[in-house]
């Protein structure tokens, strides 16, 4: 990585400024540059046989997926327009998203977790929580 782009992300890194649209840049970059494993992955992975396999397993039962099976996931240039709304959201929102990530950090490696309704620390025995709930 060199250039421009580098040192804006580098400088964006130092001073806590997102800029989420030259990081897409430099993630596009780096992505086309590696079009050959691209080519051999989608020979092995195929995105709507992994839709199908996620529908059957997982919480997440949703339409949509029967969608992503459909779709040309390859040609689908969605991290852009992701993160510039993520960052139009940021602007606009009194509080941020983040107590789903602190959730999954506790769910991982107890990291714990704050509320927002009550002061302190917490953790929660996800796995015990799952197990009851199949039950």
């Amino acid at each position: 990585m060199k250039g421009t782009r580098k040192w804006t992300v580098q400088q964006e890194a130092e001073l806590y400024v997102p800029s989420l649209t030259i990081k897409s840049s430099l993630d596009a970059r780096f992505l086309s540059g590696l079009k050959d494993e691209h080519v051999e992955a989608a020979k092995v992975f195929k995105e709507g046989e992994l839709a199908r396999i996620w529908k059957g397993g997982c919480i997440i039962r949703a339409i949509f997926l029967d969608r992503i099976k459909q779709a040309e996931l390859a040609n689908l240039l969605v991290c852009l327009r992701v993160w510039t709304l993520e960052y139009f959201d940021s602007k606009r929102r009194e509080r941020l998203p983040a107590n789903f990530v602190q959730a999954q950090r506790d769910y991982f490696g107890a990291h714990t977790y704050e509320r927002t309704d009550v002061e302190g620390s917490f953790h929660t025995e996800w796995f015990k929580i799952a197990r009851q709930s199949m039950n």
